[in-house]
């Protein structure tokens, strides 16, 4: 894999797709032990990991890189470590026809206002890109996801104005219960397939790329209790809104701690809740026309993947575990064993999963 479209600085993390009950996107931690007891927590260094994050992503964008503010905190994030890193880049905004992203759009300028940033703004006819162009980008990328569709056709833009490569905010590492999951999915990891095809630099996952921002975020943020009433691994609309926001809340309260001055939004949006709303009101009602219209057609094509799995060696994990439960948490005025509370861990058997032994699942 050439260098400027790695998902991860010097494959941290490796991933591969496989089949267990359903499509399963394995991440197979390639961290030693040695690089968690490195790890500090102090603001200088916290600050010095944010900048060598900003730092190595810029060597693969090019001269003149743009970085896409959706208005969320992930990319607000990101832009503060390329400011304190003194790199020169330009901010995107993409901005919806009739307002169908206004919530992203008046916080994203919002945060251009207060960070005395002069964003450039990149209009969209929404309604018309899905209707036209969205299932041969599809097609072309391998995606079956209307909303990184969306993104790879701002992507193009700011290409064919001449920027040498784009980044987005991505993700990192979370706690679930007693376990650690990649949440990176099969759709937000797609931008290698688009940086490959293309031919163009694109970083979907800045907050993941650089292993000690990734890994200092994901350790300064308490652990989302995971629900129990699944069913055949899936979980149900109420219970997918309810995790959402409490990791939304988690992640707000781990970026602070860790000095990333971010303004939060009331909730977590996708930029897309507007526009359903739009083909819901055309479609006399009905909520699912978004999904039947643009995303079922290319999942035919490109089937959904489960959950994002993420494995490491026994060791690795038993090094992690001390320092998450009894170091850092307590480091930080958390009583010691949160991550352990009772109730918390998810035991149900997943036999499946024991061919990947010696790696352990956690």
């Amino acid at each position: 894999m050439s260098k400027q479209f790695e998902a991860f600085y010097n494959d941290w993390c490796s991933y591969q797709y496989t089949f267990t009950i359903g499509l399963e996107l394995w991440f197979d931690l390639n961290l030693k032990s040695k690089f968690f007891n490195e790890l500090k927590f102090d603001a200088d260094s916290l600050k010095g990991y944010r900048i060598q994050a900003a730092e190595r992503c810029s060597e693969m964008l090019g001269n003149r890189p743009a970085l896409c503010l959706s208005g969320g905190i992930d990319s607000q994030a990101m832009i503060q470590c390329w400011q304190e890193a003194g790199l020169e880049f330009d901010v995107a905004i993409l901005v919806f026809d009739n307002g169908l992203n206004r919530q992203d759009v008046d916080h994203a300028r919002l945060y251009c206002a207060e960070n005395n940033i002069k964003p450039i703004e990149i209009p969209l006819n929404i309604t018309r890109f899905l209707a036209i162009e969205s299932y041969e980008l599809g097609l072309r990328y391998k995606c079956n996801s209307p909303h990184f569709i969306t993104h790879y056709k701002l992507f193009n833009i700011l290409r064919d104005r001449g920027y040498t490569g784009v980044c987005a905010g991505g993700t990192y590492p979370f706690r679930y219960s007693n376990s650690w999951k990649n949440p990176m999915s099969a759709a937000t990891m797609n931008f290698i397939e688009y940086s490959h095809l293309s031919n163009y630099p694109a970083m979907g996952n800045f907050l993941g790329y650089s292993p000690e921002l990734a890994w200092t975020l994901g350790m300064l943020s308490f652990p989302l209790k995971e629900t129990t009433g699944r069913n055949n691994n899936y979980y149900n609309l109420q219970e997918i809104n309810q995790v959402t926001h409490e990791r939304y809340q988690l992640k707000v309260d781990a970026m602070s701690r860790h000095g990333l001055k971010i303004i939060p939004q009331s909730q977590k949006f996708t930029g897309f809740e507007l526009v359903k709303d739009y083909f819901a009101k055309k479609a006399g009602g009905d909520g699912w026309a978004f999904e039947r219209n643009f995303r079922h057609p290319l999942e035919k094509l490109f089937p959904t993947t489960g959950t994002s799995i993420m494995t490491m060696p026994a060791l690795t994990k038993k090094t992690l575990d001390k320092l998450y439960s009894n170091q850092l948490l307590a480091s930080i005025d958390a009583g010691t064993g949160v991550a352990e509370q009772p109730g918390a861990s998810d035991n149900r058997p997943r036999k499946f999963y024991t061919r990947r032994n010696p790696q352990t699942i956690v």
